[in-house]
């Protein structure tokens, strides 16, 4: 997972060795249970910002096959239809939508000015998302190739 999360093996070890010290600083104050508490309210907090909002109708619009909605939430794509042609098996797609909101996803960059942000997500690893008159749009052609395969 370090692998995914971060650009090199240089930001791998220093992201470990904050989270390390950070943990080991909070264990003087905080049993595990606090600390994991804190942690949850933490993702919960991130998982109202927009960027992750947008991702998270995404993936509930890709699971559900909805062309319209992915549509209106990607870059535009000369290839965009793979993403909604093709069936998933019966009730595939509840299990999906609830896996997806679920995980986590970690912004591992953010051009606030220019409205990008870099996200890595569990089954596809950094995706790329730019703020578009107002809306945030997810850049698609990672996931486009992978559905080609």
């Amino acid at each position: 997972m370090l692998k995914r999360c971060t650009r090199d093996d240089y930001e791998a070890i220093a992201r470990l060795q904050n989270l390390v010290a950070e943990f080991f600083e909070k264990t003087k104050n905080q049993s595990y249970e606090q600390i994991i508490q804190e942690r949850i309210s933490w993702v919960q907090s991130q998982e109202a910002s927009e960027p992750e909002t947008a991702w998270r109708r995404f993936s509930h619009a890709l699971h559900f096959r909805n062309g319209d909605e992915i549509e209106n939430l990607i870059l535009e794509h000369t290839e965009a239809a793979i993403l909604w042609s093709g069936t998933n098996c019966p009730g595939v797609e509840i299990l999906l939508n609830h896996f997806g909101e679920e995980y986590f996803m970690s912004r591992i960059s953010e051009s606030g000015d220019e409205g990008e942000a870099t996200f890595i997500t569990p089954f596809y690893g950094p995706i790329v998302m730019k703020k578009i008159e107002g809306n945030w749009k997810i850049d698609a052609s990672k996931l486009i190739e992978h559905c080609k395969v």
